[in-house]
């Protein structure tokens, strides 16, 4: 049976070479790099063990020149998907498991960062007989040591390469996977090179100018009765720039290292946002997902771009500086924007750990469902309803909100018709996010 665990990503890094690597560290700040750095995550998981592959920051090189290859949207950010439990390959992930059409070069090579990896079950360590923690390595650093006889299915990844127009398969650019292992405590991986992360291949010849497209084809064979599962994550850094390619030893970052990271990734934050303020006046408008770290960075963030405003009830706002913005809630008539990790109705912002995203039916005779997306769990958290005074008059939920989308159901039948503030509260009673709710009967 497979575990039941939550969709845990594990990476265990070598950084023998950060040194070099650090020289360009590409940033989760501005658009482009945001989407680049996105990631497709595939786990067979198994009782006491699991597989697991990345894939992502895709690279075409053509003489001296290069691009970036996106990967495709099919598949939500942070979003998973259960593949077929038959065996072979998994059609039910081709069709989110590709990149975005690229224009294939007269001749050159394509890079791209792939993990592949084997762990214990993700909630717990599974001890051998002879005292070896299976995952954590042999004393020596090396990362193949699983335990035996914990990998019940041989699972397979494969990169093609694809022409758009027709879906024919060019060519074949890797190959990696991890056999069963009933006798050994080691993981027997195979392929084209399987402890690489940083993976370089040529292109086929004969292909200029034609539109084509990378699919990842996950294929499993085993008695194991599910599928490979699958999901788009981002990170606030890429990995094939800090992390060495040989996967077989594992050494960990340092806190300095980490720190220093952190630090020049903060850096760059507010470059970007001092460099777009100064242009337009205004912060970026791209919802990047800052990574800020601490407390006291994010409390630095939010002191350099935004005041804090108290209202007489106690709720609390935040507004861009230098803008002229009103700090009343019920002045704003505009739908919610998100603004850089930051929820804004109006001109009117808020540091965001809850967004409202949709109301609906709205218009609404009485019973409407609202989806409230979380950036982290929020417990004892309010759906309160206020005139358009700002007079609190009912609350129609309380509980708490998951990491994630959430959907509440809500009945507003109670009252009048009109126009009225639906406002997600904390359990401090400071507002979230607000959106507006019309009922007619």
């Amino acid at each position: 049976m497979k575990n039941s665990c939550s969709f845990i990503v594990i990476f265990i890094l070598s950084i023998s070479s950060l040194v070099s690597q650090w020289s360009a560290p590409v940033f989760s700040i501005k658009p482009n790099d945001v989407n680049y750095l996105r990631y497709f995550y595939y786990r067979n998981n198994f009782d006491s063990a699991l597989v697991s592959y990345t894939f992502g920051e895709v690279r075409v090189f053509s003489g001296n020149l290069w691009n970036r290859v996106y990967l495709s949207s099919a598949l939500a950010l942070n979003s998973q998907v259960q593949g077929e439990e038959g065996q072979g390959e998994n059609t039910e992930l081709l069709q989110y498991s590709r990149t975005q059409n690229f224009i294939m070069p007269d001749s050159g090579q394509i890079s791209f960062f792939r993990h592949l990896a084997v762990s214990p079950s993700p909630c717990g360590i599974i001890v051998e007989d002879d005292g070896n923690p299976g995952g954590n390595g042999d004393g020596m650093g090396h990362l193949w040591l699983v335990g035996r006889n914990r990998i019940s299915d041989k699972t397979e990844f494969v990169l093609r390469l694809i022409r758009a127009s027709d879906g024919a398969v060019l060519a074949v650019l890797d190959s990696v996977g991890v056999n069963p292992n009933p006798l050994s405590s080691y993981a027997p991986y195979y392929g084209t090179t399987p402890n690489n992360m940083k993976t370089v291949r040529s292109l086929p010849q004969g292909y200029g100018n034609t539109e084509v497209y990378l699919q990842v084809s996950p294929r499993r064979y085993g008695p194991t009765p599910y599928g490979i599962d699958m999901k788009m994550y981002s990170s606030w850094l890429g990995f094939s720039t800090i992390f060495e390619f040989d996967t077989i030893q594992g050494i960990g970052l340092s806190n300095l290292q980490y720190k220093q990271l952190h630090q020049q990734y903060f850096a760059g934050i507010l470059s970007y946002f001092d460099s777009v303020k100064a242009a337009t006046g205004h912060l970026p408008s791209e919802s990047l997902g800052l990574n800020l770290g601490t407390d006291s960075i994010a409390q630095i963030f939010s002191d350099r771009y935004y005041d804090k405003h108290i209202e007489a009830n106690g709720r609390v706002y935040y507004t861009e500086k230098n803008s002229g913005f009103s700090k009343n809630a019920s002045e704003q008539s505009s739908a919610p924007q998100s603004k850089n990790g930051i929820i804004c109705v109006g001109n009117l912002c808020k540091l965001k750990s809850a967004e409202i995203q949709l109301v609906r039916p709205n218009p609404t005779a009485g019973n409407t469902e609202i989806s409230i997306t979380a950036y982290k769990e929020i417990p004892n958290v309010t759906l309160d309803i206020y005139t358009v005074s700002g007079q609190k008059i009912g609350r129609v939920w309380s509980g708490t909100l998951n990491q994630g989308k959430n959907f509440i159901s809500i009945n507003v039948s109670d009252y009048s018709n009109g126009t009225y503030g639906v406002y997600c509260n904390n359990q401090s009673d400071e507002t979230m996010d607000f959106d507006k709710i019309t009922i007619e009967k």
